[in-house]
């Protein structure tokens, strides 16, 4: 995206993606986020990328930025994650479990061990998921369980 490009000023008003329970309201165009902007597996896309490197108490030794090209190998949630995890993995998440999931869930543990030492405030509030009726009417609200998705949005430094 070119600064200061008419894509650049729409993306800039939107400021981020806005997830509702009928449709997404893309911070950029839909053809580039559910095309060329979309991690669809085994398809190369460009990225920057973050590597950071940690000991085994969670932390943080160095990290380093680089341009890249990623290919996804699998679109999976984090719920089928948690359930590879817990030994019942799908047929897609299997191939990945021994050299992708469990390395990263090694990591994940380090960082809750690193976060726990830290002593944050932790809500540990359960994520709602509003359910529509037909005619798109809110028919209740559910509450959805955390599992691994419950540090994403923790600050680790």
């Amino acid at each position: 995206m070119q600064p200061d490009s008419a894509l650049d000023k729409e993306a800039l008003l939107r400021g981020n993606s806005c997830y509702f329970p009928d449709r997404v309201v893309s911070m950029i165009p839909e053809a580039l986020s559910a095309g060329l902007c979309s991690l669809k597996p085994g398809e190369d896309r460009a990225c920057l990328a973050l590597h950071m490197w940690f000991d085994k108490n969670g932390r943080k030794l160095r990290h380093q930025f680089v341009r890249g090209l990623m290919n996804s190998k699998a679109n999976i949630t984090y719920q089928r994650v948690q359930a590879a995890i817990d030994g019942s993995p799908d047929p897609e998440a299997k191939p990945l479990l021994d050299s992708v999931l469990k390395p990263l869930y090694g990591a994940y543990e380090a960082l809750v061990t690193a976060r726990t030492k830290r002593e944050p405030l932790d809500l540990d509030l359960p994520e709602r998921k509003i359910e529509l009726d037909r005619l798109d009417q809110r028919e209740g609200v559910l509450k959805v369980g955390l599992g691994l998705t419950g540090i994403a949005h923790d600050d680790v430094r």
